[in-house]
């Protein structure tokens, strides 16, 4: 209420309580909206001391999103108004308020205006300034300025000159690293050297991979020791068929909504068009927005449809979206891993409350792992 009062939103008129402690992926946000004498804001709040970091990063993606989109008018992005931490602990993110309706009937056409939308932010240019990287003066740059999350699981960023270094350093290995340490035993014996910013330094592919039943250690409490095993053993097969698919690629980095699934767009009132919102930015390839829909809920035919016209596949689209795809599930399985853990505990520690979702989804991980390995053999 101060920080919108000292921005010029005059007093607070009333306050309409949303929701109550959502999960948002774990971020446990509780939402509002704020009737000033300015008007209305949209207002998120949570708990977590992770809450200022996380709401910050999602401020700078919607601010980058909205450049990206200025000209094209096709969706709107809420403006951010300020983020901050809050007195008692957590953080908050005000933004501007947008009047969504409720998709109904106009779910198709939504869904239509969504695909259009996405293609066109993903044909988008990467601007002179988006990355502070050494080379970027001379060439494309892959990657983000800050750590975003994806809810309240930190997705280190940082800048790299190729997509397959970025996604098999920045994005794949430390997820793999992170499920190789369920059980215990740490992240795969010490085959990786990590420089500190989330991002694998070298990888020695000599280390061998823990397949012993010993390493499944007590925090596993439930876990399924022969998945876990399975899971180590692929790990450098893994990596080994990212990199023979990824290599080749000669595509300019495209700016990414991140988190892309239903919960994260919208309609505006009155026939606005679409409105999207949440997420954790970084330039990379197209592709990788829509894998997150496999793993959260594909949308209906009409956004491929519109998506694909304005931005065909090419070849290797197939076994590239499993690939990606693997990402998010990592990231899903790790995130209930260490799901209630003590706030600044590393990634990739295990509750002794292991649950049957986070079996549910080492599953998962193992037979996507099987399909990526299967598909470069």
């Amino acid at each position: 209420v101060s920080e919108l009062s000292r921005l010029g939103y005059g007093r607070v008129r009333g306050v309409t309580r949303l929701n109550s402690g959502g999960s948002e992926r774990g971020l446990r946000t509780s939402h509002g909206r704020y009737d000033t004498d300015e008007g209305p804001v949209f207002c998120k709040t949570s708990p977590l001391t992770c809450a200022a970091e996380a709401f910050e990063a999602e401020a700078a993606s919607l601010r980058a999103l909205r450049s990206a989109t200025l000209g094209s008018g096709l969706v709107r992005m809420p403006k951010p108004i300020a983020t901050g931490a809050m007195p008692l602990g957590g953080g908050f993110l005000a933004l501007e308020w947008l009047d969504l309706t409720p998709l109904g009937t106009s779910f198709p056409s939504t869904l239509h205006a969504v695909g259009e939308a996405i293609a066109d932010l993903h044909t988008a240019p990467q601007p002179p300034g988006a990355s502070d990287a050494p080379w970027a003066a001379r060439s494309p740059s892959f990657g983000f300025g800050r750590q975003t999350y994806l809810g309240a699981y930190p997705q280190p960023n940082g800048w790299e000159r190729s997509f397959s270094d970025f996604f098999v350093l920045r994005r794949l290995l430390p997820q793999l690293e992170a499920a190789c340490a369920i059980g215990g035993g740490g992240r795969n014996g010490g085959g990786v050297q990590w420089d500190g910013g989330g991002r694998a330094a070298a990888v020695d592919r000599s280390a061998p991979a823990r397949s012993s039943p010993s390493g499944i250690g007590p925090l596993g409490g439930g876990a399924d020791a022969s998945a876990v095993i399975e899971l180590r053993q692929m790990r450098d097969r893994v990596l080994s068929a990212a990199e023979a698919r990824l290599d080749r690629l000669a595509r300019p980095p495209a700016l990414l909504h991140g988190e892309l699934w239903l919960g994260a767009f919208g309609a505006l009132s009155g026939g606005g068009g679409p409105a999207l919102f949440d997420p954790a930015c970084w330039y990379g390839l197209p592709e990788c927005d829509l894998a997150l829909l496999e793993v959260r809920g594909r949308l209906g035919p009409q956004f491929y449809e519109a998506y694909h016209a304005a931005w065909p596949k090419i070849d290797g689209y197939d076994e590239r979206l499993n690939l990606f795809t693997l990402y998010y599930q990592l990231a899903e399985l790790n995130r209930l891993a260490s799901a209630g853990a003590p706030q600044g505990e590393a990634r990739g520690a295990v509750l002794p409350g292991w649950s049957a979702d986070a079996n549910l989804a080492l599953a998962v991980v193992v037979e996507s792992m099987r399909r990526v390995v299967g598909q470069g053999s």
